[in-house]
């Protein structure tokens, strides 16, 4: 009987990866945790910026009453959905099931609970930041893994960009550009978020 044969790299960093004589199944699992951590790591950082901004309203209790609720309905569900509440809680400081369990029973009426994670959130809001400039992408964060894992493997260090062209043209770039199909990617917060983390090892 015939063996099947395995499916061909797919466009981007499978395909690059193989081109760098990376075993096909490495190359394969790499690319998929490469996306993986890329799609996490976006996500936690849109979470992040919702929930402190939630919380932060809910800090200022001039609001209706009604939309208050509903703040605090999505932060139960970025509770449910992603952990990134409960690290803000303990970068403050301050112990996150109990607001969880105020958040509950407030958003079933409950006025003393409702009074509660009030003065929580006026509490820990002034503690709690958005990192300025534009959320990571999934292909920034993407981008990001694979490079520490490809400078480690294959020494990859640095980009290439084409002033005539206007476009970064090496080949790690292009392949971040073709896994995420984008027509336009900049590889430098990739790089630079890299290197921070190098240093601080």
């Amino acid at each position: 009987m015939a063996a099947v044969a395995a499916p061909p790299p797919s466009p981007g960093y499978e395909t690059w990866l193989t081109e760098q004589k990376v075993d096909p199944f490495i190359a394969r699992m790499i690319t998929r945790l490469s996306v993986r951590a890329g799609n996490r790591v976006a996500l936690e950082s849109r979470t992040r910026s919702e929930a402190v901004k939630a919380i932060r309203f809910l800090a200022a209790p001039r609001h209706r009453r009604s939309a208050m609720q509903k703040r605090m309905a999505d932060l139960l569900a970025i509770e449910r959905d992603s952990s990134i509440s409960e690290e803000i809680f303990k970068d403050c400081q301050h112990r996150w099931p109990p607001f969880v369990q105020a958040l509950e029973a407030a958003t079933s009426g409950d006025a003393e609970a409702f009074k509660k994670v009030v003065e929580i959130a006026q509490d820990i809001a002034p503690r709690l930041s958005i990192p300025r400039g534009p959320k990571v992408t999934a292909a920034s964060a993407a981008h990001q893994f694979i490079l520490k894992t490809a400078n480690q493997k294959l020494g990859v260090s640095a980009y290439t960009y084409d002033p005539i062209i206007n476009e970064y043209t090496d080949r790690l770039t292009r392949a971040t550009r073709e896994q995420f199909k984008l027509k336009k990617f900049d590889p430098k917060p990739a790089y630079r978020r890299a290197k921070v983390g190098t240093k601080s090892k």
